[in-house]
């Protein structure tokens, strides 16, 4: 009886030993975040008077919970998830099912979004290889990515050679309808592949990334319209094309601190996609009719981003500027010279981009990305003369650089839309700005620790709008015009970061 017991004792330690080796830890963090905002004219119209039967509900109160868990097995393998309860939860909102349900009164909203979920691991302390659903941002020093920033499966990986250079390595497939034989034609040719490359280099006094990405894009891949509309690409037999579009980046982000407190920030990208289908005229609506000269796809853009500040006690002033390509008109004929986006998070201010603690994009006046503009600012950040309380205060002037054509729209964010023109018109997802085009605007921005890992935040912001295309495009059926030149924002913010 005691070598039984004893044999049990032996069998238990084993199987507890070999428990306790592969036990994993959880470690959990996330985020709550709740808002209040009054937002009149966005996208500076006066949408009461449009005559298609909109209005503009200023007021909302909206709330999100993010979690983040993490099961780590050791310091070289982890696997993490991370998942939303609601995008935008408005409060009120009774629908039962969608990405914003449940904030009506009763409702159980069915609204679990998965954000990220993939797993890392270090095959040497110099490597790593992430793989899955993973958020990426493309490499940016001033005010983070006006290319893309966003989520998207994939395979990324890194080697630190020294303390100087690292390099990554990534594809990506940010859309795929299906794989095997496939009958829906709408799901053939719905690929798009992405591969790219970073390097790193740190000095003393001296960051630089310069950085590359190459794609490809079958006809019916998702987000195609943002680089062309494949239902208006035919090829020389004036059926649908059936081409790829590859857009490409190239790119350098540096920081410069050789001279801290006085500390310089730049980002210069240039981009470009080509297919082989053509423009079919005769297809395109509206604004848009005859707007192309029927050669093969083509497109491409630069932008310059720059930021000078001196950081002091109290206080950081600074300025910034940019300057992006625009779209031309030779002959009538629309060449695009913007450059392309996926979908960017470009954060310089609060109001006219994306740098809010807003929970929507209705604080997003101009857009995501400045392409299409010029601009240069005054700021004056991370003024702080009482404990637990920061302001940050920005006055912005931009115009525009893509050519002006009083007879047509040449419009909208990327080409989205191009089979509806009401789609195109400047304000519909963001200002399409002129070179006739002027805007000013003003952020006071105020952020007060509460209590640790609790802060609120209260965003004031106002922006002023000269746009000409107003004449022709802001008109309702009456012949009214409903551009509004000035918008509004009033926000408060609640965040508890855990």
């Amino acid at each position: 009886m005691k070598r039984i017991f004893s044999l049990l004792a032996a069998a238990g330690m084993v199987l507890g030993s070999v428990a306790s080796a592969s036990a994993v830890d959880f470690k959990v963090s996330g985020k709550y975040e709740f808002g209040f905002e009054y937002v009149r004219n966005q996208n500076n119209i006066e949408w009461g008077k449009s005559g298609n039967g909109a209005s503009e509900d200023s007021f909302g109160a909206l709330q999100r919970i993010t979690f983040r868990m993490e099961a780590i097995a050791n310091e070289s393998l982890r696997g993490v998830f991370v998942a939303r309860i609601g995008d935008k939860i408005t409060w009120g909102n009774g629908n039962p099912i969608g990405k914003d349900a449940g904030g009506g009164i009763g409702t159980q909203g069915i609204n679990f979004l998965t954000r990220e979920a993939f797993l890392e691991w270090k095959p040497t302390p110099e490597s790593y290889v992430r793989m899955g659903l993973q958020n990426v941002v493309l490499p940016a020093a001033v005010a983070g990515s006006p290319v893309m920033d966003t989520r998207v499966a994939g395979v990324t990986a890194g080697y630190t050679f020294n303390k100087y250079v690292a390099a990554n390595l990534f594809w990506y497939r940010p859309s795929n309808n299906g794989d095997g034989p496939i009958e829906d034609s709408a799901d053939r040719f719905s690929k798009w592949d992405m591969v790219g490359l970073t390097l790193p280099l740190t000095f003393d006094g001296v960051k630089v990334t310069p950085w590359g990405v190459y794609s490809q894009m079958g006809r019916n891949a998702q987000y195609l319209d943002t680089f062309a509309a494949p239902g208006y690409m035919y090829d020389s037999d004036n059926a649908l094309a059936g081409q790829e579009i590859k857009p490409w980046w190239v790119g350098l982000a540096a920081e410069i601190s050789i001279f801290d407190p006085l500390v310089l920030k730049l980002d210069a990208i240039y981009s470009g996609a080509k297919g082989s289908g053509h423009w079919a005229n005769n297809n395109i609506r509206q604004y848009w009719r005859n707007n192309f000269d029927g050669s093969d796809y083509e497109s491409r853009g630069w932008l310059v981003i720059a930021k000078l500040q001196y950081k002091m006690d109290n206080v950081t002033p600074g300025i910034i500027g940019w300057y992006g390509s625009g779209d031309e008109i030779e002959n009538g004929k629309r060449k695009l010279r913007r450059l392309n986006t996926i979908e960017p998070s470009w954060q310089a201010t609060s109001f006219g981009f994306d740098g809010s603690y807003s929970l929507t994009r209705r604080s997003c006046n101009i857009g995501l990305s400045p392409e299409g503009t010029w601009a240069v600012g005054l700021l004056a950040e991370d003024i702080n003369y009482m404990e637990n309380l920061t302001h940050h205060v920005r006055v912005i002037y931009y115009r525009g650089t893509n050519d002006y054509d009083g007879s047509r729209n040449y419009g909208g964010h990327g080409l989205a839309g191009m089979d509806d023109h009401n789609n195109l018109k400047p304000g519909n997802g963001g200002l399409y700005l002129t070179k006739k085009d002027w805007a000013l605007e003003v952020n006071v921005d105020t952020i007060y620790q509460i209590m640790e890992h609790l802060n609120v935040a209260l965003e004031l912001g106002y922006m002023y709008v000269d746009c000409k295309n107003s004449d022709e495009f802001y008109k309702n059926a009456n012949g009214q015009e409903y551009f509004g030149k000035n918008a509004y924002k009033i926000g408060m913010y609640f965040v508890y970061d855990f």
